[in-house]
């Protein structure tokens, strides 16, 4: 069992890049941002606690396809994990519709639209070119990365509904469901486990972690 801990992407830089060095030095394994709408930006505090950190795993929860499109998602996971010393998770999920609809942008097909940037960025970050024809993403094969990602990021998906569970045992490296009050947890499972009937061989075990506060 590991141990890990969520801060909002509220708090000034300085006090989060304090509070990742005492969550290192407390043992923590895991240290999650924030990144809702309008607050600090997740990516820049990330980064700021990439180069003020040492052994402590860094991650996202959550970006969405929507705000960040999947390629600068992936350029920004390859980015991390070359700060970092590959410490960075990429936590995913669909958003929340009533933030996107603040800034004008349609919450279209959510489990469909987090299928598809999975998929396309774990290509991106083996290397591969990617043409992709899919209902959200409509990419050439001039979507590639112009330089080595250093690893392909673990993925980590933030879900609740029944079918985005289902998405995350099939196709995430890590599961990031809400878990308030535990006993949810007894729904959640053979959601994730249905999903983890068809999942391929080559992610290997789920990290399912349980999400409270």
């Amino acid at each position: 069992m590991r141990f890990s801990i969520r801060i909002n992407n509220d708090l000034p830089v300085a006090q989060t890049i304090r509070l990742a060095q005492a969550a290192e030095a407390a043992g923590f394994d895991q240290f999650w941002v924030s990144n809702d709408l309008f607050l600090r930006s997740a990516p820049a505090l990330l980064a700021a606690l990439a180069t003020h950190t040492e052994r402590i795993e860094l991650g996202s929860c959550i970006f969405n396809p929507y705000t960040i499109n999947p390629a600068e998602l992936a350029m920004l996971a390859a980015t991390m994990d070359e700060l970092s010393g590959n410490r960075f998770n990429l936590g995913l999920a669909a958003g929340a519709a009533d933030f996107l609809g603040w800034v004008g942008l349609a919450h279209d097909r959510p489990v469909q639209a987090l299928r598809e940037t999975i998929l396309a960025i774990r290509r991106l970050l083996r290397g591969e070119r990617v043409r992709f024809e899919g209902h959200f993403l409509q990419w050439t094969d001039e979507a590639y990365l112009r330089f080595p990602a250093p690893r392909v990021t673990p993925i980590y998906v933030g879900a609740m509904g029944p079918a985005m569970l289902r998405l995350t045992g099939e196709l995430a490296d890590g599961a990031l469901p809400l878990l308030f009050p535990p006993e949810h947890y007894e729904t959640v499972r053979p959601l994730i486990a249905a999903g983890e009937a068809k999942r391929p061989a080559e992610l290997g075990e789920l990290d399912l972690a349980a999400c409270i506060w």
